[in-house]
């Protein structure tokens, strides 16, 4: 199982604060991390890993993204939500919406971007595997291998599902090959 904490060295604060503030946000955006939930994860897990680490699998469209500063006991933080409207249920309890909730964003001109976090657009479909929504850093299943956009193809009409890096999945089997460079095919 992977380490609970990404590394502190692929954490980006930008903000106008001082740098004490800076330091002391980076000090508790440590320890926020330090919680439980999963790193990111550059290691691609199976189909059948993805799947059984899920307690949701959707396919959802994304509405709406917001940032907004939160308090934590460890102290404020940036933290993005996603609003969704759930178009099918694949695994867990049947919902109509969900709002997910991943650490890090925009607010103003602050700004607290993690190495790798996956970011979702509005308007577009994807197939997610969820875990511990509302509780870890990122609501995804090994970060961005739990995420799927869902695109269309423009020459037949039909519906494909891509990986978060752009990259056509043929097979289940697909989801665990190294990712490479973001492609159009």
């Amino acid at each position: 199982m992977a380490s609970c904490c990404a590394p502190v060295s692929r954490l980006r604060l930008r903000s106008g604060r001082s740098a004490l503030g800076t330091w002391l946000g980076l000090v508790l955006l440590w320890m926020g991390l330090a919680l439980p939930g999963r790193a990111l994860s550059v290691t691609p897990p199976s189909f059948e890993e993805l799947v059984a680490d899920a307690s949701q699998v959707l396919r959802l469209q994304v509405e709406r993204v917001s940032s907004r500063w939160d308090t934590t006991p460890q102290g404020a933080v940036i933290r993005t939500y996603v609003d969704c409207r759930v178009l099918r249920t694949l695994k867990g309890p049947e919902v109509a919406t969900i709002t997910l909730r991943f650490l890090g964003g925009r607010v103003g001109a602050d700004a607290m971007t993690i190495a790798e976090m996956p970011e979702l657009e509005a308007g577009v479909t994807y197939i997610v595997f969820l875990s511990e929504n509302g509780r870890a850093f990122c609501p995804l299943v090994s970060a961005q291998h739990g995420l799927y956009p869902v695109v269309l193809d423009p020459a037949t009409q039909e519906e494909y599902v891509t990986r978060s890096n752009g990259q056509r999945l043929r097979a289940v089997d697909d989801v665990q090959t190294p990712s490479r460079s973001r492609s159009t095919a």
